[in-house]
């Protein structure tokens, strides 16, 4: 069987074959290369005018992390489904410090012999690639070396497992160390990826987070947390970045990225992480009160009730012993435990109560609000938890007199969450009771349990460690903080405050708050707001997205429980436009931004306003619970592989900070003015098209997106044109907004 040679680049990614190069663009390619045939009498076999993409099946990521050593193992499965086999050379992009032992790979159980290339002789393999194969997806790897090995066969229609592992002392500054893995890729998916990460400290850690995943958390002592994130048909990924920390002591600490190059938007944005300390024991817990409200009307009849019932009854038997707790259920009258707040210690005795309560009536929500008000102690921490699925149909029925007299009685120290199930809700004031008071709202489908969402919920409020928490920054000049508010900290619960700075340095930060009605500070000296970033495109440079999200999902809310405002309509397009977030106004901009000028942005928008006004479009009306669900995810978001489902319904592709549209057949940068940014044409793999990606990681990563491409850096604009003379006429995109 003839044997075909091939070049098998894999960063981590996926291959795809050299006779579709326009099919996907990516880290992995395969250029199929025959053997020299012997002369026989009917000559050498046609070339097949398909040779199909190599499959990465799957790909395990398991992560020692003990202090700042870090020992990455990581197993691939690939298979070939091609009816021959294949020669391969397989690359791996090394992290920056990364080292190898003389066992670091293994090619199907079997040790392989591996050459470790520098940054000059991977950027040089890369760029040839990129030559060859017309892919620009490699470039992305410009500025790290690189692992190679041969291999020899890619057996047809089977597998081959390869293994690496490698070690790596990981930067650390003030307390924060910061772990990458080298994921970025985009075309063809990964079939399953799965990363897990032991972390071990010799001190209790602190915060565990990552700005563009979402991890799942377990922490099976002070000393020890489990982190792992999993994906099926994984596209599109960056880099996987995870930042950890340890000490004995309350933590605070700031990631910030700012491109002073940048002459639309010279601040920066920071991510500010208050990790309180996560091994408290209950009785070290601040004392609180836990209100319970619970719709008993006949609408939630069944399984809502009877998992109601379940999940309140789990969570009284979590009550710290020094908690309180209140007890009711509504339905045209309030029926409550006791009238005033209850020692923990007659927790199952409520939960005996409850099982003998039937649902019946109508929905006298304010009532039931009042009355919880009224029984809250204003001198502890209070959390009120209400649980209802419909509108208010008995009492009081008017939203606003409902919230006023709410607003009349409640003291300054209630935490109100506000958890909806199904569609005939008033979402507008659930929003409002939990935006007023400091929590905020969770809307389950009709088809969705309760339990899980509930348990979650009181999880991360069952330990207080300090409450009405107010930041000082120090002088340092922030704004537009999210969430407005600082919230409470929790133990064994990271923080997150994302906001916007205009003047870099270094600043004292002090976190003051209440503990069991005594007075605490925490002082967090030389907090760095840096004036540049100086690490490659990812996950620190997409943090003004995450932060954009969370002023878009504020504002959405706030034009859902207020009036209509034109500002903040105008203000939403504009951030959505700028970072590419897809919102209810947006959809329409993001598909064809740049055939919009400013006059015709405010025209669009004043419609908008209008619609609103006439309760004919926007968000007018009633709200949907997903509509609502949807905006408190993106006010609330964590990290940035939230924000992916639905954003593949506009055309729209991401670099860093950077948004990408596609226009007239070209993907243009949202910060592209016609007429006012410098404009420099270049051609796709030219000499000043490798130099420009070797001087600029943002341009590198910028042109690894695509091979027609217009991207800005520096303020300067440049404009990838085809190599093919037929195509080097200059395109020129319309003005954007």
């Amino acid at each position: 069987m003839k044997v075909w040679r091939a070049v098998l680049v894999i960063a981590a990614v996926f291959l795809c074959a050299f006779f579709y190069p326009h099919t996907a663009r990516a880290e992995g390619i395969i250029l199929p290369q025959p053997d020299p045939c012997p002369l026989e009498a009917n000559g050498c076999p046609a070339v097949p005018a398909e040779i199909r993409t190599i499959q990465l099946r799957s790909e395990t990521v398991q992560v020692s992390l003990t202090q700042q050593l870090a020992v990455t193992q990581v197993t691939q499965v690939f298979f070939n489904p091609n009816d021959q086999a294949i020669e391969a050379s397989y690359y791996f992009p090394l992290p920056t410090g990364a080292a190898l032992s003389s066992s670091a790979l293994w090619v199907d159980g079997q040790p392989a012999e591996a050459q470790v290339l520098d940054v000059d002789s991977a950027r040089a393999a890369y760029q040839n690639l990129v030559q060859t194969t017309r892919d620009p997806g490699l470039l992305t790897h410009t500025g790290q070396g690189a692992l190679r090995v041969q291999l020899f066969p890619l057996p047809a229609l089977s597998e081959k497992t390869i293994t690496l592992t490698y070690t790596q002392v990981l930067d650390s500054q003030q307390g924060l160390t910061r772990y990458t893995y080298p994921l970025r890729h985009s075309g063809t998916p990964i079939e399953l990826f799965s990363f897990q990460a032991q972390i071990q400290s010799s001190s209790p850690l602190r915060a565990v987070y990552s700005p563009n995943r979402e991890l799942s958390l377990t922490h099976p002592s002070d000393t020890a947390i489990e982190a792992a994130w999993q994906a099926a048909s994984l596209v599109n990924a960056d880099d996987f970045e995870l930042f950890f920390s340890s000490g004995e002591s309350q933590a605070a600490h700031l990631l910030t990225y700012r491109d002073s190059s940048d002459a639309q938007d010279a601040d920066g944005t920071f991510i500010l992480m208050l990790a309180p300390q996560a091994g408290v024991s209950a009785p070290e817990a601040a004392a609180k009160d836990l209100l319970l409200v619970v719709d008993q009307s006949a609408s939630m009849d069944g399984a809502k009730w009877r998992q109601a019932q379940s999940a309140i009854q789990d969570i009284l038997g979590k009550l710290n012993p020094q908690d309180r707790f209140y007890l009711s259920t509504f339905g045209d009258a309030v029926n409550a435990y006791a009238p005033e707040l209850t020692p923990a210690t007659q927790a199952q005795q409520a939960a005996n109560w409850l099982d003998s309560v039937r649902v019946r009536g109508g929905t006298n929500l304010g009532q039931a609000l009042l009355t919880a008000a009224q029984a809250a102690d204003p001198a502890r921490p209070s959390y009120l938890i209400l649980i209802t699925d419909g509108l208010p149909t008995s009492g009081e029925t008017d939203r606003a007199a409902i919230l006023a007299d709410f607003s009349r009685v409640r003291s300054a120290s209630l935490r109100v969450f506000s958890i909806g199930i199904g569609d005939e809700l008033d979402t507008t004031l659930l929003d409002t009771l939990s935006t007023q008071n400091h929590g905020r709202s969770l809307y389950i489908r009709p088809d969705q349990s309760i339990t899980a969402p509930l348990q979650d919920l009181y999880k991360s409020i069952s330990a207080p460690v300090l409450t009405d928490v107010s930041i000082d920054f120090g002088g340092a000049l922030v704004y537009d903080l999210y969430p407005q508010t600082a919230p409470d900290l929790f133990a064994g619960q990271t923080s997150l405050i994302m906001g916007r700075y205009r003047q870099p340095g270094n600043y004292t930060l002090t976190v003051s708050g209440n503990l069991d009605g005594e007075s605490l500070s925490f002082t967090y000296e030389n907090m760095n707001f840096s004036a540049a970033d100086q690490s490659s495109p990812g996950a620190l440079s997409e943090l003004p997205r995450l932060w954009a999200a969370r002023k878009i999902g504020t504002l959405l809310t706030s034009l859902r429980v207020n009036h209509p405002d034109a500002g903040i309509i105008a203000e939403i397009n504009a951030l959505s436009l700028r970072y590419g977030i897809l919102t209810p106004f947006s959809a329409y901009l993001l598909q064809a931004p740049l055939q919009l000028d400013q006059t015709r942005l405010d025209q669009y928008n004043q419609q908008l306003f209008t619609g609103m006004l006439n309760n004919t479009g926007g968000l007018g009306g009633q709200a949907t619970s997903q509509q609502a669900a949807n905006q408190d995810a993106l006010a609330n978001v964590l990290s940035l592989n939230t924000l992916s489902p639905g954003q593949s319904e506009a055309k729209l592709l991401y670099a860093g900070d950077a948004v990408f549209v596609l226009q007239d057949d070209f993907w243009t940068d949202t910060r592209y003015q016609a007429g006012t940014t410098p404009l420099e044409t270049v051609t796709y793999l030219s000499p000043r098209y490798f130099q420009l990606a070797q001087q600029s990681r943002q341009l590198a990563a910028a042109f690894a997106l695509n091979q027609k491409i217009l991207a800005v850096a520096d303020g300067r604009a440049y404009q990838i044109l085809p190599a093919l003379p037929s195509r080097a006429a200059e395109y020129h995109p319309t003005g954007q907004p």
